[in-house]
């Protein structure tokens, strides 16, 4: 330390137990993604890699849920008609 306190930065010279630099390492990080209740045909294939079969089932989930969001979608319409012929019919 100095007289004000403050320590002085002192350089090290490099010894040879000491390595100057370290080799870079470089990493690659990929991502995907998609849109829609299928993956794209080369990623549902590896499903089955996984499972035989699961992407059979994958494929059957997909078609299932449509089913029932097209039922759920036709029971709404359904119903606002409904509410727009008694709203016609008493407010007429």
């Amino acid at each position: 330390m100095t007289k004000s306190g403050h320590h002085q930065n002192r350089q090290k010279k490099n010894s040879p137990e000491q390595p100057q630099s370290l080799p870079q390492q470089t990493k690659t990080v990929s991502a995907a993604s998609f849109t829609g209740p299928i993956p794209p045909p080369n990623i549902l294939s590896a499903y089955n890699e996984i499972e035989p079969g699961l992407a059979n089932r994958i494929v059957s989930m997909a078609e299932e849920e449509a089913i029932h969001r097209r039922g759920i979608e036709k029971k709404v319409l359904n119903a606002q008609n409904l509410k727009r012929l008694v709203l016609n019919i008493f407010f007429v």
